[in-house]
């Protein structure tokens, strides 16, 4: 990496981050309610696992395929690495506000 210069380091791993920060976002907004009408589950807790995997596929889901493209495309690491990072802390903040809405109502 010797001559390179820093915003050519560093360009992989903000395109990383964003599109991880975007993905976290868009599919928890998007596959969490689509799954839940696919599947007819409950938004409550209550509702047994079902609410879980509705809830934490979407996240699964993009780990593995960041997991995937981490090991079979060596150049795309760094990409891969700050998306994963990124998805993995946004996804999982949001699952967390997800199920905070869920049972705000029970709490109040």
């Amino acid at each position: 990496m010797m001559g390179e210069s820093s915003t050519a380091r560093w360009t992989p791993m903000l395109l990383g981050i964003m599109t991880g920060s975007a993905a976290a976002l868009l599919l928890n907004l998007l596959a969490i309610r689509a799954l839940r009408d696919m599947w007819d589950v409950d938004p409550q807790p209550s509702a047994g696992a079902m609410y879980w995997v509705c809830l934490l596929l979407p996240l699964v889901a993009g780990i593995v395929v960041a997991t995937a493209i981490w090991l079979l495309h060596r150049p795309a690491r760094p990409v891969a690495e700050a998306f994963l990072a990124t998805y993995v802390v946004v996804g999982l903040g949001m699952a967390a506000l997800q199920n905070f809405l869920d049972t705000f109502a029970d709490h109040m």
